[in-house]
């Protein structure tokens, strides 16, 4: 109802000139919308009918509003202000004691988002006392819970923000060669490591604390099983061979978790693949490019839009590296909007 209220104010605001104007892609979003009634009218299933209402209730009221001209400074005070006032009704206890995984998934990217706008509002709006202090407040109230309940996806899309808006800092614009160096170190870092002992040696000395983070129990399970991917290569491989047996058109919308018991792909990329064959990945490949492009661009773009292009990336898009599905998340539907607008008008 809050997107599709905001289309309502988009139209008021603009007119037809938000379907029409050169910077409203809306072609994309017919060439989207005729896809997806095509892959939902071959799909006979409650998933289809699901992720297709998912689609358009979400996904085009948030591409139409991402083209609109946003004040970034009253979203960020609007969320942070949401994030006090959530506080007020969250049961911290059952959040952390007798929620199951699902739950925590869910809560976790809740809390992330107010972590991360809280990040913005003191890396953007530094100068805004009011804005510093009610970042700070929501960064000492939710930062200990995250803690607890933290999902491993959370935590990646964080360090996954601050690596993409290193990237737009003077320090690496003149020492690109550092950047990749860096990279290439921390790759073999990641690779030498001996994770389960880490993890355990870690587990050990936080329980001196009565300290218990749900991520680093989930990872430890997961490296004493020898399963890293939590069963998500198995996943992955149908996936694949479901692209291969209908690449062009795709098998259609939920059609992968009716031959799956129910689960989903835990990856947008062959998701989209599966789903709408090469037919559907077009548009999706494109706003990727988009998106890679501004960020190789990022030092000639606008700060405060570069962050908040980047927020809605890791808030969207790094969930549906790993896990979910596209067509429920807002904030995908919202980066997904942005990169299709022209970064002219946002260079520096």
């Amino acid at each position: 109802m809050i997107l599709l209220s905001s289309l309502l104010v988009a139209f008021v605001v603009n007119g037809f000139s938000l379907l029409t104007h050169n910077r409203v892609k809306c072609k994309v979003v017919y060439y989207l919308l005729f896809i997806l009634t095509l892959l939902w009218l071959f799909s006979s299933n409650e998933t289809a009918d699901l992720y297709y209402m998912s689609a358009i209730i979400f996904g085009i009221p948030a591409m139409m509003i991402s083209n609109t001209k946003i004040s970034y400074y009253w979203v960020t005070i609007f969320t942070l202000i949401l994030g006090l006032i959530l506080f007020r009704f969250i049961d911290v206890f059952s959040w952390i004691m007798e929620s199951d995984a699902g739950e925590k998934m869910y809560n976790s990217y809740l809390i992330l988002s107010f972590i991360l706008f809280s990040v913005v509002g003191i890396y953007i709006y530094n100068k805004h006392k009011v804005v510093v202090l009610l970042s700070i407040l929501n960064l000492v109230i939710y930062v200990p819970i995250l803690f607890a309940i933290g999902v491993r996806g959370v935590y990646m899309s964080i360090a996954l923000f601050f690596f993409l808006i290193a990237l737009n800092t003077s320090f690496f614009a003149r020492n690109k060669k550092s950047l990749l160096l860096i990279v290439l170190l921390l790759v073999i870092i990641l690779f030498s490591i001996d994770w389960l002992e880490l993890i355990e040696k870690l587990r050990l000395w936080l329980a001196n604390y009565d300290i218990e983070v749900y991520a680093l129990e989930k990872y430890f399970i997961m490296f004493s099983n020898d399963d890293v991917s939590n069963g998500r290569f198995q996943l992955y491989s149908n996936a694949i061979s479901g692209f291969f047996s209908s690449p062009v058109w795709g098998n259609g919308l939920g059609v992968f978790e009716q031959m799956n018991e129910g689960l989903y792909v835990h990856n947008i990329f062959l998701e989209v693949l599966y789903e709408g064959g090469i037919l559907l990945s077009i548009v999706f490949v494109y706003s990727f490019a988009r998106f890679s492009k501004l960020v190789y661009k990022c030092m000639d773009i606008n700060r405060e839009y570069y962050t908040f292009v980047i927020l809605l990336f890791s808030l969207g898009c790094s969930i549906l590296l790993f896990s979910n599905t596209l067509w429920r998340v807002v904030a995908f539907w919202l980066f997904f909007g942005v990169t299709f607008d022209k970064f002219k008008y946002i260079e520096k």
